[in-house]
């Protein structure tokens, strides 16, 4: 069984399946970030130097790192995220959408995993207008997998 990389390090959080989702950009600004803690470095290193001048560049770095997923990976990257909690709706869809681009994947697991990710999307957007608690759409999340084992073991 393969040790879990230690996401407190740069080398380590670029193992972690909410890095790998992210976009390139999203990629360089983060390690830049996570290397130097400079909002304003990051933003050039991920987004370019092209800015209309440094509150423009300030303003995108703000934005990027209010990211949920930024948001997550800054948290399990300073150690703040210890108990894995119940997964929400768009950690899943992230999730899987992750684990459909790697390439050690069977074709086996590749349909289920595609099945999943379809099933949930068409499942968020009939969801989407409904105003829901975290523990609402946590427990949504459960028993929509729970639903899914049922049908994938008969």
């Amino acid at each position: 069984m393969e040790a879990q990389p230690n996401y407190q390090t740069v080398e380590g959080i670029q193992q972690h399946p909410l890095f790998k989702s992210m976009t390139d950009k999203q990629q360089r600004f983060a390690v830049k970030f996570f290397e130097t803690g400079d909002r304003l470095a990051a933003v050039y290193a991920g987004y370019g130097t092209h800015f209309k001048n440094e509150k423009a560049a300030r303003i995108r770095a703000h934005r990027v790192l209010r990211y949920s997923t930024m948001t997550k990976l800054l948290n399990i990257f300073e150690g703040e995220i210890k108990d894995r909690g119940a997964v929400t709706k768009q950690e899943l869809i992230e999730l899987t959408s992750c684990r459909l681009r790697e390439k050690d994947l069977t074709i086996d697991e590749f349909l289920q995993l595609s099945r999943l990710f379809l099933q949930v999307q068409q499942w968020r957007k009939k969801k989407s207008n409904s105003s829901q608690s975290s523990r609402d759409e946590a427990e949504d999340v459960i028993s929509l997998v729970q639903k899914m084992e049922k049908e994938r073991n008969r």
